[in-house]
C-alpha cells in the first residue's frame, strides 16, 4: 500500500528543485491526480489553526 503522507512529506521536503518538481508531476500523474477541499476540511482547519 502506498503511504501518501510519506510520499507527500518526501516531496515536498526534496532540496533540489528539479527533483521536487519531478516528483509531483508524478505524484499527480499516477493516479489522475486531482485536488478535492472540502469547506468542512477547510472549517475544520482553520478551527484548528485559530484554537476554536
Amino acid at each position: 500500500m502506498v503511504d501518501v503522507q510519506d510520499q507527500y512529506l518526501q516531496t515536498w521536503t526534496e532540496p533540489d528543485p528539479e527533483l521536487r518538481r519531478a516528483s509531483i508531476d508524478r505524484r499527480w500523474a499516477a493516479a489522475d491526480g486531482r485536488l478535492v477541499v472540502s469547506s468542512l476540511g477547510i472549517a475544520i482547519l482553520a478551527s484548528a489553526i485559530h484554537g476554536n
